[in-house]
């Protein structure tokens, strides 16, 4: 019996578990076998590699089936070419669905500021003005708090947080890097000066590797930006949507005039979110038409046309070297 987590392709990895060869749903009345052995030989019973939606659903669920497992989740980001890096919580959290959404809000604040007048209210229109840096300054800060919130649940639930990239030494052993030094406890138990979880003991030592029966992989993926990886000569100097939500730490003024290159459902989003905003916006499409996934040519050029009225621009096709 073995334990194991599946979920969409992609960086927004949502976990389910595989238990004796069927696909259930977190239960808490699975068995724990294949997590704990009858001997505690190892540091963790279950270590998740992966502090995504999908690593953190496992890590919390496993502990509600049994409250004596030992277990432990390991979540890193790498910096982007251009220093961007974020907190506990995965693609959705941070680069993704959350700040999508609220900066799509923001944008469509515009046409409702517009609609207002017709209902009464006494708006001058023709003078509005968004500032670029507030919007990310705030919904950044929302998006800490949740980060903080993750913290904060793995704690109670004595799941050991680490914040560090996992090698494998062996089938039962990963090495951290960088090396990992476990920060002051956040919670402890109520009447107890104790910390419930020693691995987060401000006075343990440097923890260089650790063990466990199980391990569970759920680490998602990133953009593709090398040339190597792209076939586009300097795009190492282009911004992905990793460094998107967080873009008024390199330019608080704003994108500036801005182009796309793809034209993708998230490529297509950004644009209509950018001209919202003030921004001058062009959408570089490799073929003649847009969202060629969807394989609804009708469907993509209504999108298409809507986007050209409210002023993105589309070049197409053309061959981005």
């Amino acid at each position: 019996k073995t334990w194991s987590v599946v979920g969409r392709k992609g960086s927004r990895t949502r976990g389910c578990f595989i238990y004796g060869g069927k696909k259930r749903l977190y239960t808490s009345g699975a068995s724990t076998g294949a997590l704990r052995g009858k001997e505690h030989k190892y540091d963790y019973d279950l270590v998740v590699i992966g502090g995504g939606s999908g690593g953190i659903a496992c890590a919390r669920e496993a502990a509600k089936i049994d409250k004596n497992l030992k277990i432990a989740i390991l979540d890193y980001v790498e910096p982007t070419p251009h220093g961007t890096s974020w907190g506990l919580g995965g693609t959705c959290v941070n680069v993704g669905c959350i700040p999508k959404k609220l900066l799509h809000k923001a944008s469509q604040l515009k046409d409702t500021l517009k609609l207002a007048r017709a209902y009464g209210w006494n708006i001058d229109t023709d003078n509005l003005k968004h500032d670029w840096d507030s919007l990310l300054n705030s919904i950044q800060s929302y998006i800490k708090s949740l980060n903080f919130g993750y913290k904060s649940d793995l704690a109670k639930n004595n799941i050991t947080y680490f914040n560090s990239l996992a090698s494998f030494i062996d089938r039962h052993t990963i090495s951290l890097s960088p090396p990992y030094t476990p920060p002051k406890p956040l919670f402890f138990k109520k009447n107890s000066t104790s910390n419930p979880n020693p691995d987060l003991n401000s006075n343990s030592k440097t923890i260089n590797q650790i063990s466990s029966q199980t391990f569970v992989i759920a680490v998602g993926s990133r953009p593709k930006l090398t040339f190597e990886e792209t076939g586009i000569l300097g795009s190492e100097h282009c911004f992905t949507s990793d460094d998107f939500f967080w873009l008024n730490q390199h330019k608080p003024q704003g994108p500036g005039k801005t182009l796309i290159i793809g034209s993708s459902y998230i490529a297509l989003e950004t644009a209509g979110i950018l001209v919202n905003l003030g921004i001058d916006t062009t959408v570089a499409c490799r073929s003649s038409s847009v969202l060629n996934s969807f394989h609804t040519p009708e469907f993509s050029e209504i999108v298409a046309q809507d986007l050209t009225e409210k002023g993105v621009k589309f070049l197409r096709p053309v061959q981005i070297t």
